[in-house]
């Protein structure tokens, strides 16, 4: 039996394994903890995991012992707060659209600007060119009721190999 997380864990690794090369640098461990938490990794936390100066790979296996207990101690609120909080820089109770763009380029950079902006549309309810709280918890719980079981955080265990297409994650 699996582990609940490990295929969320599993799916952000492949996602910020740039070049599919089996490891994560240490700029790609922090664009994976955001995209998995929400939030900035600190420096110290990333030098414990990833000394600079000793930059071991950080494989599949290192980053699900590391994500999976924090994604089972996570309360679901506390998580559509944190990822609302890792978007709203200047804290000021709302994302921007040029909030939303500097948050894809840093941790999604593939992702089309033309996507970015309909996607900051189709959130911003009530098109005052601001997504609020509200706004964005709704998506995020649509979001969750409306993801394929696949893609849920589930009973995968961790695996070596490179997982073939893995969905990108929406900002």
């Amino acid at each position: 039996m699996g582990t609940p997380g490990v295929k969320a864990a599993t799916v952000v690794f492949h996602d910020c394994d740039t070049g599919g090369k089996g490891f994560l640098t240490r700029h790609e461990l922090r664009a994976a903890h955001i995209q998995l938490f929400g939030w900035h990794i600190s420096a110290f936390d990333l030098d414990a995991l990833q000394p600079k100066a000793c930059p071991a790979a950080f494989e599949l296996s290192d980053f699900c012992a590391y994500a999976v207990p924090k994604l089972l101690s996570q309360d679901p609120h506390d998580s559509v707060r944190r990822h609302f909080s890792a978007l709203d820089p200047y804290c000021n109770g709302y994302i921007t659209l040029d909030d939303l763009r500097n948050a894809a380029g840093e941790v999604a950079p593939h992702i089309p600007a033309a996507t970015v902006r309909l996607l900051f549309c189709q959130v911003d309810s009530d098109g005052d060119g601001r997504v609020s709280f509200a706004d964005f918890a709704s998506l995020m719980e649509a979001a969750r009721r409306e993801a394929p079981a696949s893609t849920r955080p589930g009973g995968e265990h961790c695996a070596s190999s490179r997982v073939g297409a893995s969905p990108k994650s929406t900002l």
